[in-house]
C-alpha cells in the first residue's frame, strides 16, 4: 500500500520528519509524489529495532562478562595477598591510631617527671599534643587513624 510520510508516521506513531529521514536514508523507494511501500519502509524499521536489540543485549553480555572478569581478578589478588579487605585495614588502622595517642598523651607526665617539668609546663605539653592530634583529625577528615587520634581521656 502506498503511503506518504505523515500517513506512516500516523500508523506507527512516529514524528514525519523521522519518517522521511528514513526514507531517505533506507534509500526506501518513492513515487514521483513522495509515496512509497508503506510494508517496505515498516519492513526496514522493524529489522533495524532488532538489530538494535541484539546489539543492545550483547554490550549488556559484554559488560557483565567483564564485570565477572574483573571480580575473578580481584579474588585470585586477594588469594595470592595482594589485596587486603577495607574492614582489617580499618580495624588495624583504629588499633594503631589507639595506641598512638596513648603513647604521645603519657610524653607530657614522662617528660614532666624526667625533666622535672612544673605542673604548668606539663599542661601546655598536653595542649600541645592535644592541638596537633586534633590539626592532624581536621586534615584527615576526622575520619581512620585520624579521628581515633582526636580527644578523649589522655592515657
Amino acid at each position: 500500500m502506498l503511503v506518504t510520510a505523515t500517513e506512516a508516521a500516523r500508523r506507527l506513531g512516529l514524528n514525519q520528519s523521522t519518517v522521511s529521514r528514513q526514507i531517505v536514508a533506507w534509500e526506501i523507494p518513492r513515487e514521483s509524489d513522495g509515496r512509497f511501500e508503506f510494508e517496505a519502509y515498516a519492513s526496514k524499521r522493524q529489522g533495524d529495532l532488532q538489530v538494535a536489540k541484539r546489539s543492545d543485549y550483547s554490550a549488556a553480555k559484554a559488560g557483565h562478562e567483564d564485570i565477572r572478569r574483573q571480580l575473578a581478578e580481584m579474588e585470585l589478588a586477594e588469594r595470592r595477598g595482594e589485596l587486603l579487605r577495607r574492614e582489617d585495614v580499618a580495624a588495624d588502622g583504629t588499633e594503631t591510631a589507639q595506641q598512638l595517642k596513648s603513647a604521645l598523651l603519657a610524653l607530657p607526665d614522662r617528660l614532666g617527671s624526667e625533666l622535672e617539668l612544673t605542673p604548668a609546663q606539663v599542661d601546655g605539653l598536653i595542649e600541645a599534643l592535644e592541638g596537633v592530634l586534633e590539626e592532624l583529625s581536621k586534615a584527615t577528615g576526622n575520619g581512620g587513624m585520624a579521628g581515633e587520634l582526636q580527644g578523649g581521656d589522655r592515657a
